[in-house]
């Protein structure tokens, strides 16, 4: 069962990865990594 906040910080970065691509692909591109690093 995934918590709620898990879900709500993985929902959250997603929204952040959105907008930082909109704006800046590089900065996208590394906080993509991030989370990709996080989540396995």
């Amino acid at each position: 069962m995934i918590s709620l906040e898990y879900f709500l910080e993985v929902a959250i970065s997603y929204l952040l990865i959105a907008f930082f691509q909109i704006k800046n692909p590089a900065d996208a591109g590394f906080f993509g990594e991030s989370i990709q690093q996080i989540k396995h």
